[in-house]
């Protein structure tokens, strides 16, 4: 995705990076936050932060953003459909390598099997342009935090029952109930 289509864009140029790193501190504006919802499928996300450092890590071309990011945002409660407000803060930490190729493409095996080593690199995103969009890291981590089925605090699922609500009925087990009706019927166990 070009740096123009993403919706919270920080790109840090990391080319000539001391060895101490780059602090960074972001924050996104009204206009972001309302396209970063539009993209996560939340009715509102209110503020995105996020504050860290890239650093270069051991070998040139390899670069460690770490850092934080706290999100204020609006979910819709999966139980009573309401909209209510989560704060989310979490850790924001990506490996980037310049060298990352196809590490794919001569993975198989004589017998036809992918076969993969995976070292203590293996998850490094690619570093393109000597640049890292530390925006977009953050909607990413962001991504991966949110709930997929948002309780809003205190909500409880109630099925009706006959005219009552489920969790007011007294709590016994289905089978003890199945039992019971077995007892009922003609020629059935007394």
């Amino acid at each position: 995705m070009s740096a123009s289509a993403l919706e919270f864009s920080r790109p840090i140029d990391v080319a000539d990076l001391p060895a101490e790193g780059r602090a960074f501190a972001i924050e996104a504006s009204e206009s972001e936050c309302a396209r970063v919802a539009a993209r996560l499928g939340v009715p509102a996300v209110e503020s995105l932060q996020a504050e860290g450092t890239v650093r270069p890590q051991g070998r040139v071309g390899v670069v460690r953003l770490v850092g934080i990011f706290t999100a204020r945002l609006r979910q819709t409660c999966v139980v009573t459909l309401e909209p209510f407000e989560v704060t989310t803060t979490a850790a924001l930490e990506r490996l980037y390598d310049a060298s990352i190729g196809d590490e794919w493409a001569d993975a198989e095996d004589d017998q036809g099997q992918i076969v993969a080593e995976v070292g203590p690199d293996a998850f490094s995103e690619p570093l393109a342009d000597a640049r890292i969009d530390v925006g977009e890291a953050a909607v990413e981590q962001l991504a991966l935090e949110l709930d997929p089925h948002p309780r809003k605090p205190g909500a409880t699922f109630a099925v009706p029952i006959d005219g009552r609500v489920a969790d007011a009925l007294p709590t016994s087990s289905p089978f003890a109930k199945l039992a019971s009706l077995r007892r009922r019927q003609p020629g059935g166990p007394h």
